[in-house]
């Protein structure tokens, strides 16, 4: 819980602000037709204040010079990135103001950004409107090629990432906006949405740091070697995919893994919500939960340790998996315990005790689970 509050004081920070400056553009820029006599084609005069009015335009640009990086720094409706079918680099930018749009290539580097932050006026169909209004897009396609840098930073934007394309390093930030990634192949890559939703599907990875302050996070088909995520406040949901090695902390919210397999180390730390895993193989996995329900069902592996502060636990672990289990201690609740032959161990009888030794189920197999209880039931059994 070491990041609610700051998280809390963002989002609210950044409510208010957007609010204030939204509210601001929309009573004076928002569309409605110009008074007669007020408007010229070139400068509109409202409420005694002249301003020189800017045209929209779509546009298309071609990018000749080779490059081996990119780089977009933008703050528009929607940022798209799609592979080219003629295999060349291009961009297409719809409702953006003239001149809005810089593209050039810097020491290698293939550049991407606005010209200005100007909210407008803007002439459209004889209205005046802001950029809000307009919701410019802009889509950039890009050939199958190894780039070493990739760099897309957006403050309020949609973000969809489509491109078979392979990068050294990738780095997607985003302050407000949705961001969504099909097929991920970096070395190394670390994607940050403050406030929206984040889904990455399919892709290889070596290093993937993703960061998600304040929405959903869903994680399919990816095979990471090292992966960390931290989750604010948000469901997570991780499904069909493999690591090496995994760090999850999540703060405030529900999390559920389904055929996930972690070959090397996990460390999952759940401090708020339900945390669920279906299917699942972890190796050496670190397993805390503050506050809320924990199930589990597949097999682990090696040295592994479940604790659990508040809440109920229930472990189904496969049978066919050699484990001896140890109940390091009990709080308020019992650990039940199912072993080898059928019968049950119970621990606890609603007061605070610690066990010492205890080992169950197999005391000489090479895999061991540590359990602590806290303020609620455990149960393990196996099948």
């Amino acid at each position: 819980m070491k990041k609610v509050a700051k998280v809390f004081l963002i989002v609210g920070l950044a409510l208010t602000l957007g609010g204030a400056i939204l509210g601001a553009v929309g009573l004076v820029w928002h569309s409605a037709e110009v008074d007669a006599g007020m408007y010229d084609g070139k400068y509109i005069t409202r409420q005694g204040t002249t301003f020189k009015l800017r045209s929209v335009v779509d546009e298309d640009r071609k990018v000749e010079e080779p490059y081996q990086s990119l780089y977009m720094s933008v703050d528009i409706f929607q940022v798209t990135v799609l592979p080219s079918e003629d295999g060349t680099t291009h961009v297409h930018a719809k409702n953006v103001p003239e001149g809005f749009l810089n593209l050039e290539v810097h020491d290698g580097t293939l550049v991407l950004s606005q010209n200005s932050t100007d909210w407008g006026p803007f002439s459209m169909d004889g209205f005046f409107t802001s950029l809000y209004d307009l919701k410019p897009e802009i889509t950039l396609y890009l050939p199958e090629q190894q780039l070493e840098d990739v760099t897309l930073w957006a403050s309020t934007s949609d973000i969809l990432w489509k491109t078979s394309m392979f990068a050294d390093s990738v780095n997607l930030d985003i302050g407000v906006g949705d961001m969504e990634i099909q097929e991920l192949r970096a070395e190394d890559a670390r994607l940050n949405s403050s406030a929206g939703n984040l889904l990455v599907s399919g892709g290889e990875v070596r290093k993937l740091h993703a960061i998600g302050e304040s929405g959903t996070m869903d994680l399919r088909a990816l095979h990471v070697d090292e992966a960390v995520f931290d989750a604010g406040v948000g469901d997570i949901q991780i499904t069909d995919c493999e690591f090496d090695r995994l760090e999850y902390d999540g703060d405030i919210g529900r999390t559920q893994m389904e055929n996930v397999s972690v070959q090397t180390m996990a460390d999952i730390r759940a401090d708020i919500g339900d945390f669920e895993g279906r299917n699942v193989s972890l190796n050496n996995a670190k397993i805390e939960a503050s506050v809320g329900q924990l199930t589990l069902e597949g097999e682990l592996l090696g040295e592994c340790s479940v604790k659990q502060d508040i809440g109920d636990v229930h472990l189904t672990l496969a049978k066919d998996v050699p484990l001896a289990v140890n109940v390091a201690s009990v709080d308020l609740g019992q650990i039940r315990v199912e072993g080898s032959n059928g019968g049950e161990t119970i621990y606890g009888d609603g007061l605070p005790m610690t066990v010492n030794g205890g080992f169950l189920n197999d005391s000489q197999a090479e895999n061991s689970l540590t359990v602590r209880g806290g303020i609620g039931n455990m149960r393990i059994e196996f099948k």
